[in-house]
Formats: C-alpha cells, structure tokens, sequence
C-alpha cells in the first residue's frame, strides 16, 4: 500500500487546487484502509485501544498542499483542529485513540520515540519507505 500511495504522490506533482484534492482523496483512502489494524478492528472490533493502531506516522513529501501541515507529517496533520476528519471513515476513533500518538509526531520522530510513548519496544515497529522508483522496508 505505501507503494501505490507513493504512486498516486508521483502522479500529483503541483500545488494546483486539482492535484491537492486528489493527493489528499488519495490519502484519506489510504489512512482509511491502513490506520488501524484489519484483525483487531474488524474481527475484535478494539476501537478504543491502541493496540489496534497499525499507522503510526505518515509522512508525504515534497509539501505543496495545505492539508499536509507544514512538515508533511500528515498524521500530525489530521489531528489539528480545523482537519476536517468527517471524511475520514473512522474519524470518532481516530480522533479518541490515534490522535494523541500522531499529534506529537514530526519530521524528526522515530520508531524510537513512537514505541516510548505508546509502549510497545521499537523492533516490534516496522518502518516503511518509498522514494521515486524505490521502496524500502527497513
């Protein structure tokens, strides 16, 4: 999935109005399939844990939209207070369980700090990159 959000990044290359709602339609799919976990959610159905968490920080880059902040920490991001989240299909426990996670999120977090903060021990967080043509799972 990072591979086609990468993707959908490349094929909205400016800061036009039309490129910016499709990177940010494309981004609340993503975050709609992906911020929590499908086991947990859909079959324990664990909306107030943030054990069922999958995302935990989201980064689009190069910045050229509004709705990406000014670092492109776009789980920071969401949880700003004029995010419109009503679009997002799990806003209510987005905003109760993963915004105090990605609200303290930016440019310079790591995996590190991530598992500090939500105890979990950071060889259990797995990362992933994508860079033009590149993915990497580190």
């Amino acid at each position: 999935m990072v591979k086609l959000l990468n993707a959908n990044n490349a094929i909205a290359p400016s800061n036009s109005s039309k490129d910016c709602a499709y990177l940010e339609h494309t981004m609340r799919s993503f975050l709609d399939a992906s911020a929590f976990g499908v086991k947990d959610f859909f079959f324990e159905n664990k909306t107030n844990s943030l054990s069922a968490s999958y995302m935990l920080w989201l980064q689009i880059l190069p910045v050229r939209c509004s709705f990406q902040g000014p670092d492109g920490v776009i789980t920071a991001s969401i949880c700003r207070l004029d995010f419109n989240k009503s679009n997002l299909a799990h806003f209510d426990a987005i905003d109760q369980n993963l915004c105090p996670v990605w609200s303290q999120g930016n440019e310079n977090t790591t995996r590190y700090d991530l598992g500090k903060q939500i105890g979990v021990h950071p060889v259990n967080i797995v990362e992933y990159r994508a860079t033009r043509g590149m993915f990497v799972n580190s």
